[in-house]
């Protein structure tokens, strides 16, 4: 299950294939998501990104389901990281 925005607030759902979406969430507020997830037992992997609302909710409506980074905020995340140890190497 990933995320795509659809103007500011909207989100969805989206298969893990072919990003259809699977649902139209209003917000993205921990209980929203949780509820969400709860009345969705099939969800067995949750790709998202940092936001502690989104780990929180997966946790709490999805306890079994395995939670993996999704690649745009991995690849940032990676990203960032080495421009710490670039920075702090230069400045050595």
């Amino acid at each position: 299950m990933g995320y795509k925005e659809e103007g500011a607030l909207w989100k969805y759902p989206c298969g893990p294939n072919d990003e259809s979406p699977i649902g139209l969430l209003g917000d993205r507020e921990e209980n929203t998501v949780s509820e969400w997830l709860k009345k969705r037992t099939q969800v067995k992997i949750i790709s998202r990104d940092r936001y502690s609302n989104y780990q929180s909710a997966s946790t709490k409506g999805a306890p079994d389901a395995i939670q993996v980074t999704d690649r745009w905020h991995l690849l940032k995340n990676l990203g960032e990281a080495m421009r710490k140890i670039l920075d702090r190497e230069h400045l050595a």
